[in-house]
């Protein structure tokens, strides 16, 4: 993956031990609406900002960190779901908050 211009991530290894459940730290964003959205926003729709689920995991090969777009080395432990994968400095152990944006009018 470094041939193909991604940079080696140079942030501290995970601080998670395997298997802990983590978040990323960057929101994902995509289009929401209905109900329950305008029950709790007041509108009927927009984009909502969303961390993802992660479980910490030892990376089985080289990824490309869904948020700095650095490269996770085989080996290394990391923020992993079924096709998300974040290194130590993208991840945390505390919920972002979701945000919500309304559509402009």
């Amino acid at each position: 993956m470094t041939a193909a211009g991604y940079k080696p991530c140079t942030a501290p290894p995970c601080p998670f031990p395997a298997g802990t459940s983590v978040w990323s730290a960057m929101l994902g964003w995509s289009l929401a609406s209905g109900t329950m959205i305008r029950d709790r926003y007041g509108v009927g729709g927009g984009e909502l900002g969303q961390p993802a689920a992660l479980t910490v995991r030892k990376a089985a090969g080289e990824y490309v960190c869904g948020g700095c777009r650095h490269v996770i080395a085989r080996g290394s432990l990391h923020g992993s779901n079924a096709g998300a994968h974040y290194c130590g400095c993208c991840i945390t152990a505390t919920r972002p908050e979701d945000e919500f944006r309304a559509k402009a009018a």
